[in-house]
């Protein structure tokens, strides 16, 4: 951000929503205003945190992820190859899970299988 003549006034500890949202609250009061750009499959944590706190914001999807089901061969070829799986955010969890053939056979026991079965958010 710096590059564009940003300065960022908070970075959180942890980049994930829910540590953004216990970091940022006790730096804003009730007079804040806070402008959330963010991805449209977003989860609920930093605008029901900011709702709760009494906190004025506006929150403006600016992008949209979708899946690139042409990878899904390669992905599904290539998996089984690996003893990891390493995937950088919720959307590419939720891209694995949709385009996995055979979640059963590699992931019975480990935390993605799970994560591709659970139904909440």
């Amino acid at each position: 951000m710096k590059k564009y003549g940003v300065n960022a006034d908070f970075i959180p500890s942890k980049f994930d929503s829910k540590s953004f949202v216990e970091e940022i609250l006790p730096k804003l009061d009730k007079s804040s205003k806070v402008l959330m750009l963010r991805a449209k499959l977003g989860n609920d944590n930093l605008p029901n945190g900011l709702k709760t706190a009494g906190i004025e914001f506006s929150d403006i999807p600016i992008y949209d992820t979708i899946i690139d089901y042409r990878r899904s061969f390669e992905l599904n070829k290539e998996i089984k190859k690996f003893d990891y799986v390493v995937v950088a955010s919720a959307s590419a969890a939720r891209a694995l899970c949709e385009m996995i053939e055979d979640k059963s056979a590699l992931f019975k026991q480990s935390g993605i299988y799970r994560a591709c079965d659970h139904k909440g958010s």
